[in-house]
């Protein structure tokens, strides 16, 4: 796998560059279910709008909305 390249800017040798990518990100929630019983879901993910918007809930009422970009 190719190493991620800075940005080509004046701020590139500052910018963050990403600390994981797809697949680490992916198995690192694997490890975390099956460890320590935490599921790390991302809602963009999910397919099916019913399940997309229990977990959007539950996620509002434990840690607050969230921000709006």
């Amino acid at each position: 796998m190719e190493e991620p390249r800075g940005m080509n800017s004046s701020l590139g040798r500052v910018a963050a560059v990403p600390a994981t990518s797809t697949a680490e990100m992916d198995e690192l929630r694997r490890r975390s279910w099956a460890a320590n019983g935490v599921a790390v879901i991302d809602v963009a993910a999910l397919r099916d709008p019913t399940e997309r918007s229990i977990v959007t809930r539950i996620a509002n009422r434990l840690f607050g909305p969230r921000r709006q970009r």
